[in-house]
């Protein structure tokens, strides 16, 4: 997108991926540090979005009006780091009290301006 692409080919483009924004993880830090104890979390956003929203919600923060273009076939062309089927139980931080500060696609525009910035730096 920001190489100037028009278009954006996106393999498995319905695969479900669980987030996990950096706010997000430290509401959870912060849940567990006024807890102490011995347990595993799972550190996850409430939504659960497709790879296709993902790459929509980056283009709107990047305010990119190409195409995303489905894929279909093989692999070689579209692949993304999204194309792993996952979604966490959080129910257990939950339980603890954890509660998300929002949900994944309402935050990836801080990501992505965080991720600006840094290419700024370099």
């Amino acid at each position: 997108m920001l190489n100037g692409n028009r278009s954006i080919r996106l393999a498995q483009a319905d695969t479900t991926d669980h987030l996990t924004a950096a706010r997000n993880t430290a509401a959870l830090i912060k849940t567990v540090a006024l807890l102490p104890g011995r347990r595993i979390l799972n550190a996850a956003d409430p939504d659960t979005p497709t790879a296709e929203k993902i790459v929509a919600a980056i283009a709107a923060e990047l305010a990119w009006d190409g195409q995303i273009e489905r894929v279909y076939g093989g692999l070689d062309r579209g692949s993304h780091p999204w194309m792993t089927e996952m979604i966490l139980d959080s129910s257990a931080a939950l339980e603890l009290g954890y509660q998300p500060v929002g949900n994944g696609l309402d935050l990836i525009a801080e990501e992505v301006q965080w991720l600006l910035s840094r290419k700024s730096d370099g």
